[in-house]
């Protein structure tokens, strides 16, 4: 994936200049779907490393320090920043491990329900505690309100439906009833801070501990989007009993803040599965667009199960025919399985 990182000399000269090393030593991680670089720092010698991000351009880490600073003071387990250093480009944070929540539950499957326990009373706190969302912080320039939700399944039909699948353009009646749908989500009340991408790859495990990254570019929106994010998430897919547990888990968590009287809990789960549809289908492209955009194959098998959770809401769900016939996931599923059987 292309970048505009900084050389290693100016990472070290950066580190002895701002960050008291006398001889530092640095290593590229493998990074995601972000343009940044990621390093792991030591002082040579020691086995103290840290964490620093290389944003020359500083459009992606602008709005990490605030919402950082915010999210630690509530309490919430974030990455220490030990320097911000917004006119070079870079922090340089507390070094949380290598260990994504997705790799734990992958080593020990019979724990899945227990981390993503613990990763659903984490977003409640999170939700709660942040509400009402303090105005200064960068998230409130922004929400998944109409716009955003329909920029993003656009995105899907070009990157997946048409640049990945070969399918046809819509028609002008199927772009309608997307907006339609988005119209309606995006009117979704109350809007909390969401963290925009929580799922077992944003969220690390360091000695029996769960820590919450990847955060810079939270927005306004519903609660039952970023819960939608956990527990329909392509990278762990789960029942749907084991769905009703952890939604239980959520509404329980939040019974002590302010926020819990301000959801209609009656209509909460059909508002989550309508979100649920519109996440996983705009996860669909974004897993897509890796390949069509950077010929990064690293997310391609995602495509299949989120699309199958796509299609399970459908069922669930009372959606036009003009929505579902634009989507045509089962087409989509067709050709996905061709694929596989001659790639």
């Amino acid at each position: 994936m292309a970048n505009q990182s900084h050389s290693i000399e100016q990472i070290k000269t950066w580190l002895v200049t701002h960050a008291g090393y006398q001889t530092p030593e640095a290593k590229l991680l493998l990074g995601d779907g972000s343009t940044r670089c990621f390093y792991r720092v030591h002082e040579k010698g020691s086995d103290d490393t840290r964490i620093l991000i290389s944003d020359p351009v500083w459009t992606q880490s602008q709005d990490y320090p605030a919402h950082q600073q915010a999210l630690n003071g509530v309490g919430i387990p974030v990455p220490k920043f030990f320097a911000v250093d917004k006119d070079s480009g870079f922090i340089l944070m507390q070094d949380l491990g290598d260990v994504l929540l997705q790799s734990e539950i992958s080593r020990a499957p019979q724990n899945t329900l227990n981390w993503l326990t613990r990763a659903t009373e984490l977003l409640a706190h999170l939700h709660g505690k942040l509400y009402p969302v303090p105005t200064q912080l960068p998230v409130c320039s922004r929400s998944f309100d109409e716009t955003k939700f329909f920029e993003e399944l656009l995105f899907t039909q070009e990157h997946l439906r048409k640049k990945f699948l070969g399918l046809p353009d819509l028609k002008q009646n199927q772009i309608d009833s997307i907006r339609h749908f988005c119209r309606h989500i995006g009117q979704l009340a109350p809007q909390v801070f969401c963290h925009r991408d929580y799922h077992c790859r944003n969220l690390l495990v360091q000695d029996g501990a769960l820590w919450m990254i990847d955060f810079q570019d939270a927005r306004l929106g519903p609660p039952g989007y970023d819960l939608a994010s956990l527990l329909f998430d392509a990278y762990v897919p789960i029942s749907d009993e084991d769905r009703s547990r952890l939604l239980d888990t959520y509404k329980m968590t939040l019974q002590s803040y302010t926020l819990f009287q301000e959801i209609n809990w009656k209509n909460f789960q059909i508002h989550l599965y309508q979100l649920a549809y519109q996440r996983t289908l705009k996860a669909a492209g974004s897993f897509a667009s890796f390949w069509t955009r950077y010929q990064k194959d690293s997310h391609l098998r995602y495509i299949e199960p989120a699309l199958k959770m796509a299609k399970a809401l459908e069922k669930k769900l009372s959606l036009s025919s003009e929505l579902v016939e634009s989507f045509q996931i089962d087409t989509m599923l067709g050709i996905l399985d061709a694929k596989s059987q001659h790639p």
